[in-house]
């Protein structure tokens, strides 16, 4: 098996089989319905994918192209939630830094699956991500599951670091926050010089 056919299947691999099947679900759903979504969330879901291919041969991305494949993750997640989660994601782009590619994917990937465990009606979620002079700002507010319990959090918070550890090697620091209903976790990165 190819390096390169290997990098490919382990960005997919990120992607996570439930979120491809419940995406595709809610696409046939939507087929029925013929209310005219299908052909924005096809085109969404295929730049998701474009992206995920393309950057899997890369070592370095713009944040800007990272900004965009976020909003296309963020719109098939409301897809997958059907449309019963309000993503609040502010970004401001003061300089267009370069970062490793799907760098801050497993952190997000990590708050879906916090909001899965909750059973409330309409699910929140907040996500800052700030490109200034000298290094990416990211903070999540993800929500606590009922009954979670912090050790839990922790050991999969720590997994979810090990990209940035492997990437960034100590050019990056992580803060956790614990408050009555959610962690708010912040990730201060230093980016690549602009190529």
């Amino acid at each position: 098996m190819s390096v390169k056919w290997e990098i490919e299947r382990s960005m997919l691999g990120q992607v996570g089989d439930e979120f491809l099947l419940n995406t595709l679900n809610n696409l046939y759903s939507m087929s029925l319905l013929e209310d005219g979504r299908l052909t924005d969330s096809l085109v969404k879901l295929s730049d998701f994918f474009r992206y995920q291919y393309r950057v899997a041969k890369l070592d370095k991305i713009s944040i800007e192209e990272e900004v965009q494949f976020l909003k296309s993750y963020f719109y098939l997640q409301r897809l997958r939630f059907n449309n019963q989660l309000d993503i609040n994601f502010i970004y401001s782009i003061d300089r267009n830094h370069y970062i490793s590619p799907c760098v801050f994917f497993p952190l997000l990937s990590l708050s879906f699956q916090m909001l899965q465990r909750r059973v409330v009606d309409k699910l929140g979620f907040s996500v800052h991500l700030h490109a200034k002079e000298n290094n990416i700002d990211l903070v999540l507010e993800i929500l606590k599951p009922d009954n979670f319990k912090p050790s839990v959090f922790s050991a999969e918070l720590d997994a979810c670091l090990e990209n940035l550890r492997t990437e960034y090697k100590g050019q990056f620091k992580v803060s956790v926050e614990e408050r009555l209903n959610q962690y708010v976790v912040g990730v201060v990165l230093t980016p690549w010089v602009d190529a």
